[in-house]
């Protein structure tokens, strides 16, 4: 038998160590270390969160500025009467006062200083501006006459809901003082609908209360918030509320929503009026920008469209279509004296 000479048995003994090692070096259960294994896994730095409260002060004044747009297409099929349309504008320059803040909550008074409202139909235009009212005021805008310089107080609870109001039949009742008891149904619908009670519960509704009070959120983070309206039109909207952006002072907020009827609930306008509305079906969509330091909103922007049927006591049912922008913009706080 042939005899391995020292230097090539050297040799093959250090390609097998060499082998041996390499092998090691692959292997998942190595002792050896693994600096990939120990670096750090990179994180995703943690999205800011805000809470948006009211931050309010007994004697701290709130100017407001809310303007309803409206466009009203209306249909006659059971007649066979044509198609009419009309636009409107109406233009409300009010202030809230925080009368007291306690636990279960904030009592604010509102006061309506002017009202511009301005209407087309039929090639007829109505202009008129509480500033420079006309000698001879049209029914239809007596009530609003009346709204000027007056007011009611409301609480809002820790939810930004309203709670209860006092003092709105007063109000109501001053500004319907020179409309004729016939024709007071009709002009409540309107001051309900665009600037009294509802009107401000729309403010809150469609600011302050969309964001949940207590409820950290982050950018990105989505939320339903519900309302059911009882007048002048019956009509429940579910809106997702998207935190779009979040900067040092502001939360802005995307509105998508669904408009229902109050059908289930047995909710309709009182008996004694001579016409019943009801919603077919709609949708909204807009933008809420609120001050991440008071809860207060810089602007609102919301449109809804909607159907709507109406039926009378003795008279042909007709179709509406409505297109409603609704625009509110608070103006710098005004703080109490500290």
């Amino acid at each position: 038998m042939r005899k391995t000479t020292a230097p090539a048995f050297r040799i093959l003994l250090s390609f097998l160590l060499l082998l041996v090692a390499g092998c090691g070096e692959g292997s998942p259960n190595t002792t050896g270390t693994d600096q990939s294994a120990d670096a750090a896994v990179p994180q995703a730095p943690a999205l800011e969160t805000v809470e948006l409260n009211l931050q309010l002060t007994v004697g701290d004044r709130i100017p407001l500025r809310k303007v309803v747009e409206q466009e009203i297409d209306r249909s006659f099929a059971a007649t066979g009467r044509q198609p009419d349309s009309s636009r409107s504008r109406l233009e409300m320059l009010l202030a809230l006062t925080v009368e007291d803040v306690n636990a279960r909550g904030a009592r604010c008074a509102v006061r309506y200083d002017r009202i511009q409202y301005s209407r087309s139909r039929g090639g007829q235009q109505l202009d008129y501006d509480s500033a420079r009212p006309p000698v001879a005021i049209p029914l239809e805008l007596a009530a609003y006459q009346g709204m000027v310089g007056r007011g009611f107080t409301f609480w809002i609870g820790p939810d930004h809901q309203i709670e209860r109001t006092e003092g709105f039949a007063n109000f109501v009742n001053a500004a319907l003082a020179n409309i004729p008891p016939e024709n007071r149904s009709e002009a409540l619908l309107g001051v309900e609908a665009g600037a009294g009670e509802d009107g401000v519960v729309d403010f809150l509704n469609d600011t302050i209360g969309l964001f949940p009070g207590g409820v950290p959120k982050a950018t990105g983070d989505t939320w339903h918030h519900k309302r059911r309206i009882a007048r002048p039109v019956p009509m429940h909207i579910d809106t997702l509320c998207t935190l779009r952006e979040l900067t040092g002072e502001l939360a802005v907020i995307d509105l998508r929503g669904d408009v229902t009827p109050l059908v289930s609930t047995g909710v309709q306008t009182v008996a004694h009026e001579p016409t019943h509305m009801v919603v077919e079906h709609g949708n909204t969509v807009g933008e809420c920008i609120l001050f991440r330091d008071t809860g207060l909103p810089k602007e609102s922007r919301l449109v809804q469209e909607f159907d709507l049927a109406f039926t009378f006591v003795g008279k042909p049912p007709f179709k509406e279509h409505r297109r409603v922008t609704t625009t509110i913009e608070c103006y710098p706080l005004v703080r109490a004296a500290r």
